[in-house]
C-alpha cells in the first residue's frame, strides 16, 4: 500500500488543515457542551500566544500537561504545538513523588494542571525547574453551565483541596488577557521532538520517550489507512474518548486520528464510573468505541449496558493491554460487534499492528503499512521462522527517536535499526502477530504498565520494611493485580499501614491488592529475588 506520511510537515499543519477543512463540524463534546473545529483552532492559537507572550515559552521548551479529558486539554496540547513547545504528558492521578520525578527528568518549565489536584501540584513542583503553573477548573470551557459545575465541585462536593502556589495563574483569566500575535516558528522540521511520553522503566523510574512530529504523523496516517477497512459509512463519526489523553493510545489513536479524519470526540473524564460512562454512551451514541479489556469486561457485566443501542456502532478497538479472548467472545455474544485488537507501545507512537478480521480471534493482526515485525531468539538474537516464539522487534517510521537524556538505554533497546520490544510472540502462517508473553516482569493493570521495581523501591523506603518483592498475578476474572511480599525490620507492621504508605506515594493502579508478610524472600544463587517462585507460592 502506498502511504504518504509526508502529507503534513508537522502537527501544526495537520491542525490547521483539519480545522480549515472541517471548520463547522463538531470536534469534541463534554458534559453537554460541544466545540467546533474552528473553535478548537481559535482557542488553541490563543493559548499558544499566552504561552509565548505571558510565559516566554520558546521552541523546544518542555510544558507539562496534567489534565483529564477536557476541552482545556485540547487547547493546552495544541497551544504547545503551535508555540513550538514539547508536550510532556502527565497522569493527573500521580502522587507528588511521581510528579516530581517526571518534572525533574523532563526539565519542564511550566505546568498546566487542574485545581482538583492542586495540593499534589504544590508538592510536586518543589525543587524543579517549573516556575509557573496554569491552573484550570473543570467547568472553565463550559459556559454558564461551567460556572455552576465549578461551584458544585468546589463548595458542595469539596473536591478542590487547599493549596498555595505563588506562581499559579487561572486558565480562564489568561484566556481573556490581551496578548500579542502568534510568533512564527522558524524551525518547522518534522524531525523535531513533539512529545515526551513517559513510560515505566526496569530501573523503577519512568523515562521519557522522544516522539517526533514525523513519528506521530506517520502513525496517524498508518492508522487512517487501515481504518477505512472497518468503516461502515462515509462522513464524520462519533468517537468515544473514555481513555485518558495522557496515555499514548488515546492521544494518537483517538484524539489525533479523529482530528485527521474530521470525527467528533465524545469525552469522558472519569471512565472508572461505569454507570456514568454508559449514560454518556446512551446519550451520544458513539459509532467507534476504543477501550481496554477491563472496561469492555465491566461494561458487559453492568445491567444498564443493556439499554445501549449498538445499531450505530461501526467498530470497537482494543489496545493498551492484552485483550482476553473470553471477554471478546462475551462482548460479541452480547453486542454482535467484534473487538479489533491492536498492538503497540509508547516507543512506537504507539500502533504497530491491528487485527482487521471480522471475527473473534486471538491475534493482533498484520503489521501496519511501512512497518516490519521480526522475531528474534531471546538468547542468541537469531531471526526465527514462522510460528517460532521470540522477542518481537519493530522497524517503521513510527519508532521513537530515543529516550530523553538516556543514550545508554536508547542504545540498548535498538539493534541493527530494530526496536527490541521486550515482548514475546510469533508470526503465524498468515503473517499475523500472536502475543505469547512479556519478557519483562511488567504487569499491566487497567491498561497501564506497572513495573515491580518501582513499587518495591517505594516499599523499602518505609522504615519498617527491610525487603520487598512485588509480582503481578491474575485473578479468576482475568484481571492482573499486584501482590507485595514484605520482610519486616521488626514486628507489628500491619497491612493497613503498608497500604496507607503506598497511597501516599503511588498512583492507585500501582498499589498492591494483597500484602503478605514473610520471613525471607526466595533468591537465586547470585542473590536476586526469584519472582517466579513467588508467583508459584
Amino acid at each position: 500500500m502506498t502511504l504518504n506520511i509526508k502529507r503534513f510537515s508537522d502537527l501544526n499543519a495537520l491542525l490547521q488543515d483539519s480545522c480549515q477543512q472541517y471548520s463547522r463540524r463538531a470536534f469534541s463534546s463534554h458534559m453537554g457542551t460541544t466545540i467546533t473545529y474552528r473553535q478548537l483552532y481559535t482557542q488553541s492559537e490563543y493559548f499558544a500566544r499566552v504561552l509565548q507572550h505571558q510565559f516566554s515559552v520558546k521552541p523546544g521548551d518542555r510544558v507539562a500537561i496534567m489534565l483529564p479529558n477536557t476541552f482545556q486539554h485540547h487547547m493546552a496540547f495544541f497551544g504547545c504545538i503551535l508555540a513550538g513547545a514539547v508536550v510532556v504528558c502527565v497522569n493527573p492521578l500521580y502522587t507528588p513523588r511521581e510528579l516530581n520525578h517526571q518534572l525533574n527528568d523532563s526539565g519542564a518549565k511550566l505546568l498546566v494542571g487542574l485545581d482538583v489536584f492542586g495540593d499534589v501540584v504544590q508538592q510536586g513542583i518543589e525543587n524543579t525547574l517549573v516556575d509557573n503553573v496554569i491552573m484550570c477548573s473543570m467547568g472553565d470551557c463550559l459556559g454558564l453551565k461551567g460556572f455552576l459545575v465549578n461551584i458544585i465541585i468546589k463548595y458542595f462536593k469539596k473536591k478542590v483541596p487547599r493549596y498555595r502556589i505563588n506562581s499559579a495563574y487561572a486558565f480562564k483569566s489568561l484566556m481573556k488577557s490581551r496578548v500579542g500575535p502568534l510568533v512564527t516558528l522558524l524551525d518547522r522540521s518534522s524531525e523535531r521532538i513533539a512529545l515526551l511520553q513517559y513510560t515505566g522503566g526496569t530501573t523503577g523510574l519512568s523515562k521519557g520517550v522522544m516522539l517526533s512530529h514525523q513519528n506521530i504523523l506517520s502513525n496517524i496516517e498508518q492508522c487512517a489507512s487501515v481504518s477505512q477497512y472497518l468503516d461502515k459509512r462515509d462522513g464524520p463519526r462519533r468517537v468515544l474518548c473514555a481513555l485518558p489523553l495522557f496515555h499514548i493510545y488515546a492521544l494518537t489513536s483517538i484524539f489525533l486520528l479523529s482530528l485527521r479524519r474530521g470525527d467528533q470526540l465524545i469525552l469522558v473524564h472519569s471512565p472508572r464510573d461505569i454507570s456514568s460512562l454508559i449514560a454518556i454512551m446512551i446519550e451520544y451514541r458513539p459509532q467507534i468505541i476504543p477501550l481496554i479489556n477491563t472496561l469492555f469486561a465491566q461494561l458487559i457485566r453492568h445491567k444498564a449496558f443493556d439499554d445501549f443501542d449498538f445499531s450505530d456502532v461501526d467498530y470497537c478497538l482494543s489496545g493498551g493491554m492484552a485483550q482476553q479472548l473470553q471477554v471478546s467472545q462475551q462482548w460479541y455474544d452480547k453486542t454482535k460487534t467484534v473487538i479489533h485488537q491492536g498492538y503497540g507501545l509508547s516507543e512506537t507512537s504507539p500502533v504497530v499492528s491491528i487485527c482487521l478480521e471480522n471475527k473473534v480471534v486471538d491475534n493482533v493482526g498484520v503489521p501496519l503499512p511501512m512497518t516490519k515485525i521480526g522475531i528474534r531468539h531471546v538468547q542468541t538474537g537469531a531471526w526465527l521462522k514462522t510460528g517460532e516464539s521470540g522477542e518481537i522487534c519493530i522497524k517503521g517510521p513510527q519508532v521513537m527517536v530515543g529516550y530523553w537524556n538516556r543514550p545508554q538505554e536508547t542504545a540498548a533497546i535498538f539493534e541493527d535499526g530494530w526496536l527490541k520490544t521486550g515482548d514475546i510472540g510469533c508470526l503465524n502462517e498468515q503473517g499475523q502477530l500472536v502475543i505469547n508473553d512479556r519478557l519483562k516482569d511488567m504487569a499491566i493493570i487497567n491498561g497501564f504498565n506497572v513495573y515491580p521495581n518501582e513499587v518495591e523501591s517505594v516499599l523499602v523506603g518505609y522504615s519498617h520494611i527491610e525487603e520487598a518483592a512485588v509480582v503481578g498475578m491474575v485473578d479468576q476474572s482475568g484481571k492482573e493485580y499486584l501482590v507485595a511480599y514484605i520482610v519486616q525490620t521488626g514486628s507489628g507492621l500491619t497491612v493497613r499501614e503498608v497500604l496507607d504508605y503506598c497511597k501516599e506515594n503511588l498512583v492507585y493502579y500501582k498499589i498492591p491488592r494483597l500484602v503478605s508478610f514473610v520471613d525471607s524472600l526466595p533468591k537465586t544463587a547470585v542473590g536476586k529475588v526469584c519472582r517466579k517462585r513467588l508467583r508459584q507460592a
